[in-house]
């Protein structure tokens, strides 16, 4: 397989997953916000803890973390275009 295609096939999952979550398309980061809200509740339940769940991890934001996954997706997937042109 030529080092091309291998960058390129390396960056592109991570900048469109990146990318997916970052412009929150379809609603996707509103719903990992909404299953890491459900397991933090339910996780109590399931231990026998029967107290509220603690609040901590509420200010945790999807999209700045998905838009960094997209950037550094973005080097692999230029490096292999980058290989593309100049490779003989």
């Amino acid at each position: 397989m030529p080092v091309w295609l291998f960058l390129i096939l390396l960056g592109l999952p991570a900048v469109t997953a990146g990318a997916w979550v970052a412009f929150d398309v379809r609603g996707s980061a509103a719903a990992i916000d909404g299953f890491r809200r459900r397991t933090r509740e339910a996780r109590p339940l399931t231990l026998g803890d029967l107290h509220p769940a603690p609040h901590w991890s509420e200010g945790m934001n999807f999209r700045w973390v998905a838009a960094f996954v997209a950037v550094c997706g973005l080097l692999p997937l230029l490096g292999g275009v980058l290989e593309l042109l100049t490779a003989r």
